[in-house]
């Protein structure tokens, strides 16, 4: 449900998470360890970086550095950055028809509650809560438990 860039964006962010605070990771050897081409790399450490949730540091000792926190930054923060139309109105079964409670399509009702379930998730899921240093939230838990 989340672009190819928004993946490889919080695959990065969970790699610097997982990185003791403020010790910083070059770009290209994040990029090779979470299996980012270099063409998303470029573009994804920009826009994290102009949104303040990296900083860069050019020169001996530098690179990327997670300068939010991680129980602070939530999955909807990531992903907003990257997904601008994440969760469109539109009507699953045909774009140009804008589902309502009053004028639904066949999947209308089911699709809103696969909506709001994605949307809670990445409400409420934060950064740290994948890295493991902070209790899943019980819709988390749920989803985990499903084989």
């Amino acid at each position: 449900m989340v672009s190819t860039t928004s993946q490889y964006a919080l695959r990065a962010l969970l790699a610097l998470a997982r990185l003791p605070k403020g010790e910083p990771a070059l770009g290209r050897q994040l990029a090779a360890r979470e299996g980012i081409p270099h063409n998303y790399r470029a573009k994804i450490l920009k826009e994290l970086n102009s949104a303040g949730i990296v900083s860069a540091t050019r020169g001996i000792g530098g690179g990327y550095r997670l300068e939010r926190d991680p129980a602070r930054l939530r999955l909807v923060d990531i992903v907003d950055l990257f997904d601008k139309a994440r969760i469109r109105d539109e009507c699953l079964l045909d774009g140009l028809h804008l589902c309502s409670d009053t004028t639904p399509c066949a999947a209308h009702h089911a699709w809103r509650h696969v909506k709001f379930t994605y949307q809670s998730f990445l409400e409420r899921t934060t950064l740290a809560t994948l890295v493991g240093d902070e209790p899943a939230s019980p819709l988390v838990c749920a989803l985990e438990r499903r084989p």
